[in-house]
């Protein structure tokens, strides 16, 4: 009766997988943006405003993270996959089971950048030189409200 636990605990290491038992199959993702209250969408979806932290599955490759905000250029970020360290935990309790289950939830991956920082430019930032030949008088009238 004593070994069941330890029985079960190996059985559920096995199954689940080192990586994905460690560090799930989701990772959070810290976005800023000056100016901040930028919309942040992922995989055409959108996740909320800046500052905010988004949760990315593991399991998703070319993720994208556009960060939007009307009167301004928007700016994106692709995310990268890397294997984690944690999948050789399985050389030691998963085993084979334990790999695949950790390729086939994301659990193997660690994605990175784990924080986002977007400097919007203004569209109506533009370039003089290049916009305007010489000899022309530019105005430019700004709301500052």
């Amino acid at each position: 009766m004593r070994l069941l636990p330890i029985f079960l605990l190996g059985f559920a290491i096995i199954v689940a997988g080192c990586a994905t038992i460690i560090q799930g199959t989701s990772q959070s993702i810290s976005v800023n943006s000056n100016p901040s209250g930028a919309k942040i969408i992922v995989m055409g979806m959108e996740r909320g405003t800046t500052p905010a932290v988004i949760k990315v599955d593991r399991s998703d490759s070319n993720i994208i993270v556009r960060i939007v905000k009307d009167g301004y250029e928007p700016v994106e970020v692709m995310l990268t996959r890397s294997v984690s360290g944690w999948i050789f935990g399985n050389i030691v309790f998963g085993g084979l089971l334990g790999l695949v289950v950790d390729f086939a939830t994301g659990g193997a991956y660690n994605v990175s950048p784990e924080f986002i920082q977007a400097n919007l430019q203004s569209i109506h930032t533009m370039n003089l030189e290049k916009d305007y030949p010489k000899g022309f008088l530019v105005i430019e009238l700004v709301d500052i409200n």
